[in-house]
């Protein structure tokens, strides 16, 4: 039993310090304890009328626990983000960090560095694919766009 609590406590502690591996804005990206990545696609270069305007940093991740409870979390820990509906169980959260810099996207927009947090339910897809019930039942794509 206390092998059991010692162990809990450590990894209590080890999933406190998750941080966004390679993001220009770590701290500000809270990690949902228990999701494991699936892949990430780092320096993706948007372009506007022929010139790099924005990097996109993009992590991909699962989580088999229900999609409102991840975005409980992230409503927890993203209090001053803005919040849209996409549809049912399929929400993003969108915050821009302190000292974030202007995206020179030339269109007149007053556009600033921001960061994304897609949280979708998969269990309609995974009922499609005939899946295990095991399946992960959440996705979780987080993505920061950047100043070139």
């Amino acid at each position: 039993m206390r092998k059991a609590f010692c162990l809990l406590i450590l990894t209590s502690l080890v999933w406190a310090d998750r941080v966004l591996p390679g993001a220009h804005f770590q701290k500000e990206i809270p990690m949902f304890p228990t999701m494991q990545i699936k892949s990430r696609n780092l320096g993706e270069k948007l372009n506007n009328a022929g010139h790099v305007y924005a990097v996109r940093n993009s992590w991909y991740y699962y989580s088999h626990q229900p999609p409102l409870k991840v975005a409980e979390f992230y409503s927890e820990h993203l209090a001053g983000a803005d919040r849209q509906a996409l549809a049912p169980n399929h929400l993003v959260f969108t915050i821009h960090p302190a000292q974030c810099k202007p995206l020179d996207i030339h269109d007149g927009t007053n556009a600033y560095e921001f960061i994304e947090v897609e949280i979708a339910d998969l269990s309609s897809l995974n009922q499609v694919l005939n899946e295990r019930e095991r399946s992960a039942k959440c996705s979780i794509h987080i993505s920061e766009y950047l100043a070139p």
